[in-house]
């Protein structure tokens, strides 16, 4: 009876010594778990400072699409308002040439139908003409202010695209540093070798950056 009692009380301890240690455990893996649990990250946040930073074109940006909308606009934006005539004049004489050219070439390629219709009522003249031309000469002259014509409309088209890349370019270095803070500079110097007691005359180079 006795070996019976000791081994029920041995048994019973270490059952309540069980339940104690599990116990205990969860409670030790919930604290655990409350201090390793981080907060989920949050979509919208960051959707909302991305917008927030990338709201709005740049200088140089807005100086581009000013001069898009209207030729020499971004130069004004940019300060450089004696940029504006030149880019007047370059559109102004091109789309003078333009304009000519075409002229010339409908009246030319209109005497050019005259001539080969076989008709005796159309004369083929062109005015400021002082003489009749040959059918080659208004068939050559026809082609020669087409192409002109065609000439002047890509140069007005190339002017324009580098009034809108000038525009831009003007903006960036507006920005560009070249205050006296950012230098460089040389100057005689001394230098010593590193095995030897006699001085060497030299020069050096000096990099002064912008705080």
């Amino acid at each position: 009876m006795r070996l019976k009692a000791v081994l029920f009380g041995f048994i019973t301890f270490c059952g309540l010594n069980h339940s104690v240690f599990v116990s205990a455990q969860t409670v030790t893996a919930r604290t655990d778990s409350a201090i390793v649990a981080t907060p989920k990250p949050d979509p919208d946040k960051d959707r909302i400072i991305k917008t927030e930073k990338d709201k709005g074109l740049s200088k140089p940006g807005r100086a581009a699409l000013f001069s898009a909308v209207l030729p020499g606009l971004g130069q004004v934006y940019n300060g450089h308002y004696w940029k504006v005539p030149v880019i007047y004049a370059v559109g102004g004489t091109l789309g003078y040439l333009i304009v000519w050219n075409n002229d010339r070439y409908q009246d030319y390629s209109q005497a050019y139908l005259y001539s080969i219709d076989n008709n005796t009522e159309t004369e083929p003249t062109i005015k400021d003409e002082a003489t009749s031309l040959s059918t080659n000469a208004l068939r050559n002259g026809r082609d020669l202010y087409r192409r002109n014509r065609d000439l002047s409309v890509i140069l007005l088209v190339l002017a324009y695209g580098l009034n809108i890349m000038e525009a831009n370019v003007g903006a960036h270095l507006n920005e560009f540093d070249i205050s006296d803070d950012l230098s460089m500079n040389w100057q005689p110097s001394i230098q010593y070798a590193a095995f030897g007691t006699q001085p060497t005359p030299g020069l050096s180079l000096h990099f002064r950056l912008k705080k």
